[in-house]
Protein backbone atom coordinates (compact mmCIF):
# COMPACT_ATOMS: atom_id res chain seq x y z
CA UNK A 1 0.00 0.00 0.00
CA UNK A 2 1.93 3.45 -1.07
CA UNK A 3 1.57 6.59 1.41
CA UNK A 4 -0.89 8.39 -0.63
CA UNK A 5 -3.55 5.41 -1.16
CA UNK A 6 -6.83 6.68 0.12
CA UNK A 7 -7.52 3.43 2.10
CA UNK A 8 -5.24 4.73 4.65
CA UNK A 9 -6.80 7.77 5.15
CA UNK A 10 -8.32 8.82 9.02
CA UNK A 11 -7.41 7.54 12.00
CA UNK A 12 -10.72 7.03 13.95
CA UNK A 13 -12.30 3.95 14.45
CA UNK A 14 -9.00 2.27 12.97
CA UNK A 15 -6.41 3.05 14.84
CA UNK A 16 -4.58 0.50 17.59
CA UNK A 17 -6.70 0.09 20.61
CA UNK A 18 -4.28 2.16 23.41
CA UNK A 19 -3.11 -0.22 26.34
CA UNK A 20 -4.50 0.42 29.56
CA UNK A 21 -1.78 0.62 32.05
CA UNK A 22 1.03 1.06 30.28
CA UNK A 23 2.27 4.43 28.92
CA UNK A 24 4.36 5.68 25.99
CA UNK A 25 4.94 8.63 27.48
CA UNK A 26 4.64 9.85 31.48
CA UNK A 27 5.46 12.75 33.46
CA UNK A 28 4.59 13.42 36.85
CA UNK A 29 4.80 16.83 37.91
CA UNK A 30 6.59 18.35 35.26
CA UNK A 31 7.90 22.29 35.75
CA UNK A 32 9.48 24.87 33.83
CA UNK A 33 10.25 28.63 33.76
CA UNK A 34 11.74 31.03 30.90
CA UNK A 35 12.89 34.20 33.74
CA UNK A 36 9.53 34.67 35.33
CA UNK A 37 7.63 33.82 32.80
CA UNK A 38 6.09 29.80 33.33
CA UNK A 39 6.20 27.55 30.29
CA UNK A 40 4.92 24.15 31.83
CA UNK A 41 3.18 23.85 35.18
CA UNK A 42 2.89 21.13 36.97
CA UNK A 43 1.95 18.66 33.94
CA UNK A 44 1.12 14.96 34.55
CA UNK A 45 0.67 13.42 31.02
CA UNK A 46 0.08 9.77 30.75
CA UNK A 47 -0.07 8.70 27.17
CA UNK A 48 -1.49 5.05 26.57
CA UNK A 49 0.76 2.27 24.14
CA UNK A 50 -0.79 2.26 21.13
CA UNK A 51 -1.96 5.65 21.25
CA UNK A 52 -2.86 8.07 18.04
CA UNK A 53 -2.53 10.89 20.14
CA UNK A 54 -2.74 14.97 19.87
CA UNK A 55 -0.94 17.75 22.20
CA UNK A 56 -3.13 20.52 21.31
CA UNK A 57 -3.49 24.15 22.83
CA UNK A 58 -3.61 27.39 21.85
CA UNK A 59 -0.22 29.37 20.86
CA UNK A 60 2.02 29.92 23.80
CA UNK A 61 0.34 26.82 25.49
CA UNK A 62 4.29 24.88 26.01
CA UNK A 63 3.48 22.34 23.54
CA UNK A 64 6.72 22.33 22.03
CA UNK A 65 8.69 22.56 25.00
CA UNK A 66 6.76 19.45 26.59
CA UNK A 67 7.82 17.98 23.62
CA UNK A 68 11.27 18.88 24.14
CA UNK A 69 11.24 17.95 27.60
CA UNK A 70 9.71 14.75 27.37
CA UNK A 71 12.82 14.27 24.52
CA UNK A 72 15.10 15.66 26.91
CA UNK A 73 16.48 18.31 24.93
CA UNK A 74 15.20 21.06 27.56
CA UNK A 75 15.73 19.91 31.77
CA UNK A 76 12.68 20.76 33.46
CA UNK A 77 12.93 22.46 36.75
CA UNK A 78 10.82 19.89 38.97
CA UNK A 79 9.36 16.91 38.21
CA UNK A 80 9.99 13.47 36.48
CA UNK A 81 9.65 11.85 32.56
CA UNK A 82 9.22 8.17 31.73
CA UNK A 83 9.15 7.15 27.91
CA UNK A 84 7.75 4.16 27.44
CA UNK A 85 8.30 3.09 31.39
CA UNK A 86 11.50 3.73 31.35
CA UNK A 87 14.28 6.88 32.05
CA UNK A 88 14.66 9.33 28.71
CA UNK A 89 18.53 7.92 28.40
CA UNK A 90 17.11 4.04 28.30
CA UNK A 91 14.51 4.95 26.36
CA UNK A 92 16.01 7.27 23.92
CA UNK A 93 16.77 4.34 21.21
CA UNK A 94 13.16 3.32 21.02
CA UNK A 95 12.36 7.24 20.37
CA UNK A 96 12.01 8.60 17.08
CA UNK A 97 11.52 12.18 16.53
CA UNK A 98 10.07 15.05 13.81
CA UNK A 99 11.17 18.12 14.79
CA UNK A 100 9.25 21.52 13.61
CA UNK A 101 10.45 22.79 10.07
CA UNK A 102 11.42 26.30 11.58
CA UNK A 103 13.92 24.89 13.70
CA UNK A 104 15.86 23.13 10.92
CA UNK A 105 18.98 24.51 9.06
CA UNK A 106 17.34 23.84 5.33
CA UNK A 107 20.80 25.15 4.06
CA UNK A 108 22.74 22.12 5.22
CA UNK A 109 25.02 20.57 2.27
CA UNK A 110 22.84 17.25 2.23
CA UNK A 111 20.35 15.31 -0.04
CA UNK A 112 17.48 13.51 0.87
CA UNK A 113 18.52 10.03 1.20
CA UNK A 114 21.64 11.72 3.11
CA UNK A 115 19.24 13.25 6.19
CA UNK A 116 17.21 9.96 6.15
CA UNK A 117 20.39 7.77 6.77
CA UNK A 118 21.29 10.27 9.47
CA UNK A 119 18.58 8.64 11.49
CA UNK A 120 20.64 5.73 11.61
CA UNK A 121 24.08 7.15 13.28
CA UNK A 122 23.19 6.12 16.38
CA UNK A 123 23.13 2.56 15.96
CA UNK A 124 26.17 2.94 13.91
CA UNK A 125 28.32 4.54 16.41
CA UNK A 126 30.88 7.38 15.87
CA UNK A 127 33.62 5.41 13.71
CA UNK A 128 31.49 4.08 11.67
CA UNK A 129 30.14 5.11 7.95
CA UNK A 130 26.74 3.94 6.67
CA UNK A 131 27.47 0.99 3.56
CA UNK A 132 24.71 -0.66 1.54
CA UNK A 133 22.57 -1.72 3.51
CA UNK A 134 22.24 1.53 5.46
CA UNK A 135 21.55 3.14 2.23
CA UNK A 136 19.22 0.50 0.99
CA UNK A 137 17.15 0.80 4.40
CA UNK A 138 17.23 5.02 3.58
CA UNK A 139 15.93 4.69 0.51
CA UNK A 140 13.16 2.04 1.05
CA UNK A 141 11.83 4.76 3.86
CA UNK A 142 11.87 7.41 1.44
CA UNK A 143 9.52 4.72 -0.70
CA UNK A 144 7.34 5.00 2.00
CA UNK A 145 6.92 8.53 2.10
CA UNK A 146 6.24 8.81 -1.78
CA UNK A 147 10.08 10.54 -1.50
CA UNK A 148 12.08 7.97 -3.60
CA UNK A 149 12.44 9.65 -6.71
CA UNK A 150 13.88 12.21 -5.12
CA UNK A 151 16.48 10.45 -3.18
CA UNK A 152 19.05 12.54 -4.23
CA UNK A 153 17.32 16.14 -4.31
CA UNK A 154 19.59 18.76 -1.83
CA UNK A 155 16.97 19.23 1.38
CA UNK A 156 17.03 22.65 0.80
CA UNK A 157 15.61 22.74 -2.84
CA UNK A 158 12.39 20.54 -1.49
CA UNK A 159 9.59 22.06 -1.08
CA UNK A 160 8.38 22.47 2.64
CA UNK A 161 5.88 19.37 2.53
CA UNK A 162 8.63 17.54 1.09
CA UNK A 163 11.23 18.45 3.83
CA UNK A 164 8.71 17.45 6.35
CA UNK A 165 8.25 13.58 4.55
CA UNK A 166 12.00 13.48 4.56
CA UNK A 167 12.10 13.85 8.27
CA UNK A 168 9.30 11.82 8.66
CA UNK A 169 11.30 9.11 6.92
CA UNK A 170 14.51 9.34 8.83
CA UNK A 171 12.48 8.73 12.09
CA UNK A 172 11.02 5.64 10.26
CA UNK A 173 14.18 4.28 9.44
CA UNK A 174 15.15 4.03 13.00
CA UNK A 175 11.82 1.53 13.59
CA UNK A 176 10.77 3.27 16.85
CA UNK A 177 8.10 1.85 19.12
CA UNK A 178 6.92 5.62 19.84
CA UNK A 179 6.87 8.77 17.21
CA UNK A 180 6.84 12.63 18.79
CA UNK A 181 6.09 14.84 15.92
CA UNK A 182 5.96 18.46 16.57
CA UNK A 183 3.18 20.25 14.21
CA UNK A 184 4.11 17.52 11.23
CA UNK A 185 1.48 18.81 9.06
CA UNK A 186 1.96 22.94 9.66
CA UNK A 187 2.59 24.72 6.20
CA UNK A 188 2.51 21.29 4.27
CA UNK A 189 0.66 21.15 0.46
CA UNK A 190 -2.27 18.73 1.16
CA UNK A 191 -0.72 15.89 -1.16
CA UNK A 192 1.91 15.93 1.65
CA UNK A 193 -0.49 15.65 4.77
CA UNK A 194 -2.34 13.39 2.98
CA UNK A 195 1.18 11.11 2.61
CA UNK A 196 1.76 11.58 6.48
CA UNK A 197 -1.00 11.21 7.85
CA UNK A 198 -1.55 7.92 5.72
CA UNK A 199 1.70 6.66 7.09
CA UNK A 200 1.27 7.72 10.92
CA UNK A 201 -1.78 6.04 10.47
CA UNK A 202 -0.75 2.66 9.31
CA UNK A 203 2.19 2.31 12.31
CA UNK A 204 -0.29 3.28 14.65
CA UNK A 205 -2.05 0.28 13.53
CA UNK A 206 0.94 -2.11 13.45
CA UNK A 207 1.23 -1.04 17.06
CA UNK A 208 3.28 1.94 17.18
CA UNK A 209 2.35 5.20 19.78
CA UNK A 210 1.88 8.44 17.44
CA UNK A 211 1.97 11.86 19.78
CA UNK A 212 1.99 14.94 17.44
CA UNK A 213 1.64 18.82 18.47
CA UNK A 214 -1.49 19.51 15.99
CA UNK A 215 -2.23 23.17 15.79
CA UNK A 216 -5.60 22.29 13.39
CA UNK A 217 -8.81 21.83 15.18
CA UNK A 218 -10.62 21.31 12.13
CA UNK A 219 -8.79 17.92 11.44
CA UNK A 220 -8.60 17.07 14.80
CA UNK A 221 -11.33 14.12 15.33
CA UNK A 222 -10.31 12.74 11.39
CA UNK A 223 -6.86 12.25 12.25
CA UNK A 224 -6.62 11.36 15.99
CA UNK A 225 -8.34 8.96 18.88
CA UNK A 226 -6.79 10.42 21.80
CA UNK A 227 -5.96 14.42 23.34
CA UNK A 228 -4.04 16.38 25.49
CA UNK A 229 -5.02 19.50 26.36
CA UNK A 230 -2.39 21.83 26.79
CA UNK A 231 -2.55 25.68 28.33
CA UNK A 232 0.67 25.73 30.33
CA UNK A 233 -1.04 23.47 32.53
CA UNK A 234 -2.57 20.33 31.35
CA UNK A 235 -6.55 21.16 30.50
CA UNK A 236 -7.74 17.57 29.80
CA UNK A 237 -6.19 14.37 28.51
CA UNK A 238 -7.74 11.01 27.49
CA UNK A 239 -9.89 9.99 24.98
CA UNK A 240 -10.97 12.47 21.69
CA UNK A 241 -14.48 12.40 22.64
CA UNK A 242 -14.12 12.17 26.53
CA UNK A 243 -11.94 15.18 26.54
CA UNK A 244 -13.98 17.21 23.71
CA UNK A 245 -17.19 16.36 25.75
CA UNK A 246 -15.66 18.01 29.11
CA UNK A 247 -15.30 21.59 29.49
CA UNK A 248 -11.57 21.37 28.99
CA UNK A 249 -11.58 23.40 25.46
CA UNK A 250 -13.16 26.46 27.41
CA UNK A 251 -10.89 26.42 29.98
CA UNK A 252 -7.54 26.07 27.70
CA UNK A 253 -8.69 28.31 24.78
CA UNK A 254 -10.60 30.84 27.36
CA UNK A 255 -13.47 31.44 24.74
CA UNK A 256 -17.19 30.85 25.68
CA UNK A 257 -18.84 28.05 23.64
CA UNK A 258 -21.44 29.20 20.63
CA UNK A 259 -24.32 27.20 20.26
CA UNK A 260 -24.98 24.47 17.67
CA UNK A 261 -20.82 24.50 16.22
CA UNK A 262 -18.18 22.10 17.31
CA UNK A 263 -15.22 23.53 18.32
CA UNK A 264 -13.01 22.79 15.77
CA UNK A 265 -15.06 24.55 13.29
CA UNK A 266 -13.51 27.96 13.69
CA UNK A 267 -9.53 28.20 14.09
CA UNK A 268 -9.14 32.21 14.02
CA UNK A 269 -5.75 32.04 13.02
CA UNK A 270 -2.51 30.91 14.30
CA UNK A 271 -2.46 34.00 16.84
CA UNK A 272 -5.84 33.49 18.29
CA UNK A 273 -7.54 29.82 18.16
CA UNK A 274 -11.34 30.11 19.09
CA UNK A 275 -13.07 27.14 20.51
CA UNK A 276 -16.92 27.20 19.25
CA UNK A 277 -19.50 24.70 20.47
CA UNK A 278 -19.31 21.32 22.76
CA UNK A 279 -19.79 17.70 21.05
CA UNK A 280 -22.90 17.17 23.37
CA UNK A 281 -24.11 19.93 21.57
CA UNK A 282 -23.14 18.89 18.01
CA UNK A 283 -22.10 15.66 16.47
CA UNK A 284 -18.60 14.90 16.04
CA UNK A 285 -18.04 14.27 12.28
CA UNK A 286 -16.65 10.70 10.96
Amino acid sequence: MSATDPRSRGAAGRAKRPTPGRHAIETRGVTLAYGATMALDDVSLRVPVGAMAALVGPNGAGKSTLLKVVLGLLPAASGEVLLLCERITDARSRVGYVPQRSTVNWDFPADALDVVTMGLYRRLGLFRRPGARQYAAARDALDHVGMADLARRPIGNLSGGQQQRVFLARALVQDPDLYLLDEPLAGVDAASEAAIVAVLTRLNEGGKTVVAVHHDLNTLSRYFTWLALLNVRLMGQGPLQEVAASDAFERAYGAAPARGRPFWASVADDQEHRWEGRPDRAELPA
